[in-house]
């Protein structure tokens, strides 16, 4: 009985020594890559453009808001009524035109003129006037 006990007391030790060095080798990993001197863009924190939407419309409805580029359509999230959305997101590259879609559920969709994609773009939206700009403060 003892004998047994002690050999399954040494394969739970030595399982958990085989689970052990790939989790260290994670968190290692995962804090280098952390000081790796990777930098991001205070603008643009998961990619080349931030979106910023204001959903004023009148009468208020959810939205869903989309890029639109070269027959390619890129899903950016969804802003409820009278709510803010930002929206972080990598696009193919600088000289790309795309067009920003606010699309509701019953209606027409908002639809802004079309930008062309610059290095760490940052782009406030009003949907109620359809009013684009490109504040020097992000987010304001």
């Amino acid at each position: 009985m003892l004998t047994a006990m002690i050999a399954q007391r040494g394969r739970a030790e030595r399982r958990l020594r085989a689970l052990a060095g790939p989790a260290l080798m994670l968190v290692a990993t995962a804090f280098l890559g952390c000081a790796s001197g990777h930098k991001t863009s205070a603008s643009s924190p998961l990619g080349d453009v931030v979106l910023y939407v204001d959903n004023d419309l009148d009468p208020p409805s959810d939205v869903r808001v989309y890029a639109l580029a070269q027959d390619r359509r890129q899903f950016l999230g969804t802003v409820g009524p009278s709510r803010q959305g930002t929206f972080p997101f990598r696009w193919t590259g600088p000289g790309v035109t795309f067009t920003l879609i606010a699309q509701r559920p019953v209606g027409d969709a908002v639809v802004a003129q079309p930008i062309s994609l610059t290095p760490n773009l940052a782009i406030s939206w009003k949907l109620q006037g359809n009013s684009v700009y490109f504040p020097a403060d992000p987010g304001s």
